[in-house]
This record gives structure tokens, sequence and C-alpha cells, in this order.
């Protein structure tokens, strides 16, 4: 009999930690947080106020080592590097949770966000939508690309934490592969270049200045016109991530269409027009960037 039990619990116990390795499996095969790997990104950050400055630069992420923090939790202790000068850096720590498929980082926030808060999950499925500590994620596909010259399943999430939105794309094999980031006093775009896992090199890893880089943006994006109100005239900036037929029109408060400032196709990247309002009185106006399937409205103030 106790030769029965002992076998009933081999297996158990064996189903279990089968399944434990599995979601760890699962969860690196998109996040692989092991020591050694290295990951380098170029981002371009755009102010979206005026004077609409752009931010052109190289950061990277490196897992140094394991690390015990106080809530007693082992953590990968990752390098965050700024290739500035002087070079600017931070460190983080983050850990995977076999079971629940999560990878959480470690924070010092405890009033806001407890020891810790997620920063991938792998439990979820497409359209999905999960309500942590931080912020709202939204797991929205899964789709196939070509990423550092390997072909790809890539999962797609959204990340949402107040006014600011986050879109994150993880590569399979590789890791985090594209982010942008959207707020109302900027935006930015990060493309991962290069990267070393488990001693593999892909892309490009070197580390040199960028004067010349213009990515393309990842969302299709209207910002609000600067200076508003205005008198003589106002900046309005908008995003394409694709060449796409563009009109960008003015309307008065009936609806009715005032004037017509964009109406052609335009190359993807990012794109500023100047509206003078010359011949209109004062008064609250809006204008309405369309191109593709995207539509966005907003309102502007006409003062004289």
């Amino acid at each position: 009999m106790k030769l029965i039990h002992s076998q009933i619990f081999f297996l158990l116990f064996s189903t279990i930690l089968f399944a434990q390795t599995d979601s760890l499996k699962e969860a690196l095969k998109y996040y692989p947080l092991e020591k050694g790997n290295k990951w380098i990104y170029k981002e371009v950050i755009t102010e979206n106020i005026y004077p609409f400055s752009v931010i052109n630069r190289k950061w990277g992420i490196e897992v140094l080592k394991d690390t015990l923090m106080p809530n007693n939790k082992k953590y990968k202790k990752l390098l965050t590097t700024i290739f500035t000068k002087p070079e600017n850096y931070e460190y983080s720590f983050e850990r995977i949770d076999s079971i629940e498929k999560k990878v959480y980082q470690y924070t010092t926030l405890t009033d806001l966000f407890g020891s810790e808060y997620v920063v991938f999950d792998a439990s979820l499925k497409s359209g999905d939508t999960s309500q942590t500590s931080k912020w709202k994620i939204i797991f929205e596909k899964i789709y196939n690309d070509d990423v550092l010259n390997q072909k790809v399943s890539i999962r797609h999430y959204n990340f949402l934490w107040g006014l600011i939105g986050y879109s994150k794309h993880y590569a399979e094999g590789l890791g985090l592969s594209k982010q942008s980031t959207v707020g109302d006093f900027f935006s930015s775009t990060s493309i991962l270049v290069g990267c070393i896992i488990d001693n593999i090199t892909y892309g490009d890893t070197t580390i040199t200045s960028i004067n010349n880089y213009d990515p393309v943006p990842l969302n299709y994006f209207l910002l609000q016109n600067y200076p508003n109100p205005f008198n003589s005239g106002t900046m309005i900036k908008y995003n394409l991530p694709i060449s796409s037929w563009v009109t960008l029109k003015i309307y008065d408060l009936l609806g009715k269409e005032i004037e017509t400032l964009v109406n052609e196709y335009k190359q993807a990247g990012v794109h500023v027009v100047t509206f003078h309002g010359t011949a209109l009185p004062s008064g609250v106006y809006f204008y309405r960037l369309t191109a593709n399937n995207f539509s966005l409205t907003k309102k502007l103030i006409l003062l004289k």
C-alpha cells in the first residue's frame, strides 16, 4: 500500500513539475530572461508641443544576475543603459512566475502597486484584458513577421496607465522587438536592432551614435495643435505608420467644412501642417484627420 501511495505521489509531483516547466518555457519563448542576454534598440522621442523637438538615441538592456529582494523573492537584475554622453543607466528587477506564466517587476512603490507588478502575461489569449495593480493589459493578437532576419511569431500587447499608452511587441525567441509610447506631451518609438540570446548574436549589437535615424511610427496619431488658442497661425502634427491617402480638414461648430489642409497621398512618417485661418472670425473650430480606416477629430480655438 505504501508503495502504491508513493507511486501516486510521484506521478502527481511529476505532473505538476512538468506543467510548471512547460509554463516557464512558454513565458521564456517571448521573454528570454536569462543571464547574459542583451538587447539594443533605436529610439526616437518626439515632443508633442512646440517646438516639436526630436531626440534620437540608442538604449539597451542586459540581464546581469540573480538577486534576492526584500520581499524574499528571487529576481533577475537588469541594467538599462541609454547610450548618450554621459551614459544614463538604471537597474530593475524582474522574475518569471512559472505557474502564472507572468513576468513581474519589483517596485518600492508599495502603496501604489504592492511589492511587484506584471510586465508580461503569457497566460492571456487574443482579445483578453487583465487589470493589474499598475495598468490594464490588453493582449491584442499573435501574428508572424520578420525580426532581425528571423521569421517569428509575435505577441502584441497594449498597456494603459492613466493618460499614457504603451504598445509592445514580443518576438518568439528574441523578446521585445517593438515598443511605442503615446502621451499628451510626447511620443516615442523603439525598434530592436540587435540582441544576444543564449550566446547567439542577432542583428547589430554595436553601440554607435545616431544622427539621422527617422523611424516609422507604429500607430496613427493626431496631436493637439500648437499654439492653442492661436492668432496668426497654428501647427497640426500627425503620424502615419504606413503610406496613406490623407485628408485633414477644418470644420466649424455646425459641422460645415471650412478648409482642406491636406488631400493627397503621404509617405509613412511624422507630418506637420500649418493652419492660419486668416479669413475666419474668432471662434471654436474642429480639425479631422482621415487616413485608411483611421479618423480622429480635435478642437482648436481661433482668437483675433
